[in-house]
Order: structure tokens, then sequence, then C-alpha cells
């Protein structure tokens, strides 16, 4: 069946996401029998909000038939489409979406409202539904219990460098903690870098709001990282340098 076989290319780069730290969300777009855009949720990596799968392979989908129009394209991803995803499919024309598994707080194919298949609207998307639900939704759910996992060895890990109970996990800033931790891995991905070097470049390019905390957020993120296995050392000699694994 080639909706089974189109959904385990998206699954495919839903792993590519994983592999990032990012939530697996991985899309592919085909048109007459051919995949021509594949996607995976760079949101964190970066920091653009619309980095959504589904957007990224929309954007190489228009470059590839120079068109804004996807008329003749059908849209595979592994999760329900979001408000702006939904919003996006029905801006370029895309008549089918194929999708895996529901998102029951953000799905706007049929999960709390249903975009696509909207009467007021000038354009309707035919939606196919729960194409190899499980796996879909297996991935999703053991990345968010592995990431609790991770989440409670690094507060662990981060009380032995902060014995204060008021610099726990919970006490932190979490959009500022998320915004240096893609921060770091933009430039990890660029070049192998020490603790200090990592922090100089974070100063230089951040705002004055982050002013008296990137030190400290910036051996918070490097813990993570590490506990995660997503960063790796590149020499013996101390300071020690570290890359972004590939």
């Amino acid at each position: 069946m080639m909706e089974a076989y189109y959904m385990q290319l998206a699954i495919e780069e839903a792993k590519k996401a994983e592999n990032l730290g990012e939530v697996p969300i991985g899309a592919v777009i085909v048109y007459k029998g051919e995949v021509i855009a594949t996607g995976h949720n760079r949101r964190e990596q970066l920091q653009a909000t619309h980095a959504h799968a589904e957007m990224i392979a929309i954007e190489k989908a228009n470059a590839y038939l120079n068109s804004w129009r996807l008329d003749g394209c059908t849209l595979y991803v592994t999760l329900e489409p979001c408000p702006m995803c939904a919003g996006a499919i029905v801006q370029a024309r895309i008549p089918h979406v194929v999708y895996g598994a529901r998102d029951p707080k953000a799905g706007c194919c049929g999960s709390i409202m249903n975009l696509l298949e909207n009467e007021a609207f000038n354009h309707k998307v035919h939606v196919t539904s729960g194409v190899m639900a499980d796996e879909c939704g297996h991935l999703l759910s053991h990345f968010f219990q592995i990431l609790r996992e991770e989440r409670q060895a690094v507060e662990e890990k981060i009380q032995l460098y902060h014995p204060d109970p008021t610099k726990t996990m919970q006490k932190v800033d979490k959009q500022k903690y998320e915004i240096i931790k893609g921060a770091i891995m933009k430039e990890l991905e660029k070049e192998a870098l020490t603790l200090k070097e990592l922090r100089n470049k974070l100063k230089m390019n951040l705002n004055k709001s982050f002013d008296g905390s990137i030190d400290w957020y910036c051996t918070s993120v490097k813990l993570d990282l590490e506990a995660r296995n997503k960063i790796e050392r590149v020499d013996t000699n101390k300071p020690h340098r570290f890359r972004l694994k590939e």
C-alpha cells in the first residue's frame, strides 16, 4: 500500500529530527508518484517558529515546482498538522493530506478543529488520517518519555554544581534555557568549542536580557546535551572542546 510506504519515509524524516534533539515529526510531499520534498522538525535548532516539518517540506516543493501552488501534490506527515501548517497547506492548494498520529492539543485536521475541510474556504483538502498511527504515536511518546528521564538525570547533575534548591530546573526560566540551548547547538554544529568559548560567543550574540545568567545556563545546557549524548569531545587536552554529534 503506497500510503504506508510514503508514511514510512515521513517516519524516517521524523527520526532525523529526533537525532537533533527535536520533537520527532517528519513530512514528505509526493507529486506524480515521486517524492519531491522532505522535511523534519527543526524549530529548536533554528530557533524559528515556522520550522515545522510540513513548512520546510512545502518550501522545498515550491522551489522544486517553481510555483507557490502545489496542485496535484500529496503531503504525508507523521503528526496531525497544527493551525500554522494547516493554514499553509490550504494556501499552497495541496489537495490531499495523509497524517499518522492525532494531536488532541493542537491538531487542525479534525481533532480540535478542521481547517482543511472547512467549507468556508475557497480550497478544501481531502484528509486521510491514522496511517501508521501506532508507529507515529510511539515515536512521539518514546521521545517524551526519554526526555523526561533525561531531564531528571540532568537536574540531579545540576544539583552537584548548584546545591542551592532555588536553582533547580523547575526554577529556571524555561524560555531562556531553550533559546540558549538552540544557540549552543547552532555554534557546535559549525565548530568545536570549549565551554568558555561558547560563553563568550553567546555573550556577543544574545541580547542584554541574558547578562549575568549565560554562564549558569551554558553549564546546565552542556550537561543536558552530554546526558542526551548529543555532543562529543574532540580532544583529550584541557579545556575540552565539544562539537555536536553528526
